[in-house]
């Protein structure tokens, strides 16, 4: 605690001394003390550094360079909850199973585990559907959940599971639900767009595409259907752009379509 003191104090004193240094006329030695000053923020906060790189890629679609980041981070020994669940769960998108698990397994006995909770619990509902082909058992694991824990996270990987298993009607309910409790969350605007494209509502499901976009999400299933809702609304021209953005998208095990099913040729 008092190391942490300390750092908090001179992350505030150094700034301020630098800046009087260069304003009392003695540009050369404040300069050679901000460089020296910002070597020693980025070794002694070098974890926020790659979770924040690594978040970058994971947003924009690309999982295995999110992987390595967060691997970064997670090395350092001083990542945060948030910061070792996202790592597991880049690495449970990836089909990296085990080592998923051995970083859950690892972060539960952190100071901070109680922080993350619900997305702990989020993680082990995939591993159990994904891994281990249990899809009602995670369902019952995430429903047993407290509500007081309940995220959007929470919402948007039930709604997939709800998808998946295949009472359209409740995971509509669901997801309509969801979209209520947050219409800006970018995996629940997801589902609601697949409902209403799979049930051909393509003009409602545009309106939530409209909104999906302004999000720039970077999953294959989203930018699908943010392209499939344009097509057939008569915009093909950015149902193309969409699809080859989809492409451009690395796959993982939530992707409800795959590639090889995107079809760009639709003039």
């Amino acid at each position: 605690m008092k190391n942490e003191f300390y750092t908090k104090i001179l992350n505030w004193v150094l700034p301020i001394f630098v800046v009087f240094i260069i304003l009392t006329g003695e540009l050369i030695e404040g300069l050679f003390i901000l460089f020296a000053y910002l070597v020693y923020r980025f070794i002694n906060e070098r974890d926020k550094f790659y979770s924040y790189l690594g978040k970058g890629k994971y947003l924009k679609g690309n999982l295995k360079k999110a992987i390595k980041y967060y691997e970064k981070a997670y090395r350092t020994h001083r990542a945060e909850a948030k910061v070792r669940i996202s790592y597991a769960y880049a690495l449970m998108l990836d089909k990296q199973f085990q080592q998923a698990r051995e970083v859950l397994a690892e972060s539960s006995n952190a100071p901070d585990a109680d922080t993350v909770v619900m997305s702990t619990a989020i993680c082990e509902a995939v591993l159990q559907w994904k891994e281990d082909g249990n899809l009602v058992g995670a369902m019952q694991m995430l429903r047993h959940m407290d509500e007081t824990f309940r995220t959007s996270s929470y919402y948007g990987v039930m709604g997939k599971m709800m998808i998946a298993a295949g009472d359209i009607a409740k995971a509509r309910e669901f997801s309509e639900e969801s979209y209520r409790y947050n219409d800006k969350n970018t995996p629940i605007l997801e589902n609601l767009i697949r409902i209403y494209c799979d049930a051909k509502e393509y003009e409602r499901a545009l309106k939530v595409g409209n909104i999906l976009a302004r999000k720039k999400p970077g999953t294959v299933n989203a930018l699908y259907y943010i392209g499939l809702s344009n097509e057939k609304t008569g915009n093909t021209k950015k149902a193309v752009q969409y699809y080859n953005k989809a492409l451009k998208c690395e796959e993982t095990i939530l992707s409800v379509i795959k590639h090889e099913e995107i079809n760009i040729d639709v003039n």
